[in-house]
């Protein structure tokens, strides 16, 4: 064979390497490439279930500490199968084999206290199967994939103290007292949204009781004006100059702040419901007469919550400094000022600021009275010493239907003046007559708590 033949002879043996080589790196290439694509399908399915399982852990939380409402809520949202497009708000729709597992728990990380201890945490799992399409070349079926997530509500071991103050003057319950009912009715719900185990919560009205009086009696103007003229504050039976006063003192405080006013019934139960506690007993026989003032009132609130706040938990935990509420009810303008309203500068009870509402007026004329201002600077101080103050008009439409507070100059009306008292604008809440309080005082209770649920971290105890 002459050297050209057997050139030629060595470049066709490359030639057919090299098909192979090629035949075999294209076959490398799209395994490489199914591969990819298998994986990276699983990667897809695993992010749509951990968004699945993100969004009912959220969902979920929200319901708490209703253990099955807070379940099926997250089933609800969570990445299953749907049965019809209408029933699943969050169907996950890659795969239909997910399976899902919701479990609720106690995050004593996040506030495992109290009523809230029962359960204030849900965390939620799912697993799904994602079939291959190449991989099955070499034995390779599916790959299974998982997603976890953790939610709490409340997110908080924040305790509350918390003092209602409630208007329970002649104009409440007019007819068939439908206002002052509903104001009651309120105040329960309010109790009912908020945490035994946690939080105290106490409560007072204007007009005061008279000592001597029960707490079931109406006011009565034959009594120091319906009250206004007792001498107050009755826990520091002084005068300006120091001297003793005698016994006919007002009291504006029913029930001071404490824990009793819910129990759990049956026992373990998760059912919470009004105990026969001191405030559930004053609200049931609260009568209604009198006229209105706002400042003292709001002053004797604070001085509850400082004198009765903060302390260990019913079950022995360590409340820390428990946040100062007062939530304050009235149907109409300020229109008289009690005969006192001093608070000592040196030494000041308790540790409260001093304070000097007869400046505002003492219902002798001199200087004139401004009981809506009175109100405002009560409110000023208390919200000067870390109190949140939460205000409802009631049937306060058009700033009282033109009710004034017949102070020097007219420019209060009760809605100015509470918007004015309140901690900010979300913390005043007006309300047509005949709205139901019973919403109203919860929606507070929500806010007071702050509810909304957030995710954590997993494995959280």
């Amino acid at each position: 064979m002459g050297r050209r033949k057997r050139l030629e002879h060595v470049r066709d043996d490359e030639r057919g390497q090299t098909l192979v080589i090629a035949v075999i790196f294209l076959t490398v290439l799209l395994a490489m490439a199914g591969v990819a694509l298998d994986v990276g399908h699983a990667y897809l399915v695993q992010r749509q279930l951990q968004a699945g399982v993100d969004a009912a852990a959220l969902a979920g939380a929200q319901e708490l500490p209703d253990v099955s409402l807070a379940t099926q809520t997250a089933q609800d949202y969570g990445p299953t199968p749907a049965v019809s497009p209408a029933t699943k708000p969050n169907d996950v729709t890659t795969v239909d084999n997910a399976v899902m597992n919701v479990t609720t728990k106690c995050l004593r990380t996040y506030g495992c206290v109290g009523r809230r201890a029962k359960q204030n945490g849900i965390e939620v799992t799912a697993t799904s199967e994602v079939p291959t399409w190449f991989l099955r070349v070499i034995g390779r079926d599916s790959f299974t994939v998982n997603a976890k997530s953790t939610a709490c509500s409340p997110c908080t071991s924040k305790a509350f103290d918390v003092m209602v103050v409630l208007d329970r003057t002649g104009s409440m319950c007019t007819g068939n007292c439908n206002d002052l009912n509903n104001a009651k009715n309120g105040v329960r719900q309010f109790l009912l949204a908020m945490d035994p185990g946690l939080d105290k919560v106490g409560l007072a009205v204007f007009p005061p009781r008279v000592e001597g009086r029960s707490i079931c009696e109406a006011p009565s103007n034959s009594r120091s004006r319906y009250g206004y003229d007792a001498w107050w504050p009755s826990w520091d039976r002084r005068d300006r100059n120091g001297r003793p006063i005698g016994s006919d003192a007002g009291f504006y405080t029913l029930a001071s702040p404490d824990f009793g006013y819910l129990v759990e019934s049956p026992a373990d139960s998760g059912n919470w419901v009004l105990s026969g506690s001191s405030i559930n007993n004053a609200i049931n026989c609260l009568q209604a007469a009198g006229t209105t003032s706002y400042g003292n009132a709001m002053v004797e609130a604070k001085r509850e919550l400082v004198r009765n706040g903060n302390g260990s938990t019913p079950d022995g935990m360590n409340r820390g400094n428990a946040q100062d509420v007062i939530v304050y009810l009235t149907d109409g303008a300020a229109n008289t000022m009690p005969h006192n309203g001093w608070l000592p500068t040196n030494p000041v009870a308790d540790g409260l600021l001093p304070l000097d509402l007869e400046a505002w007026g003492n219902g002798s004329g001199s200087p004139p009275d401004r009981p809506c201002r009175a109100g405002i600077e009560a409110a000023n101080w208390a919200k000067a010493q870390g109190t949140l103050v939460y205000t409802i008009g009631f049937g306060l439409a058009g700033g009282g239907n033109g009710e004034r507070c017949n102070e020097p100059g007219n420019t209060l009306n009760p809605e100015l003046t509470l918007r004015t008292m309140a901690t900010d604008a979300n913390a005043y809440y007006g309300t047509p007559e005949g709205a139901d309080l019973g919403q109203v005082f919860e929606q507070i209770a929500y806010d007071i708590k702050d509810r909304a649920g957030r995710l954590v971290e997993n494995g959280a105890s």
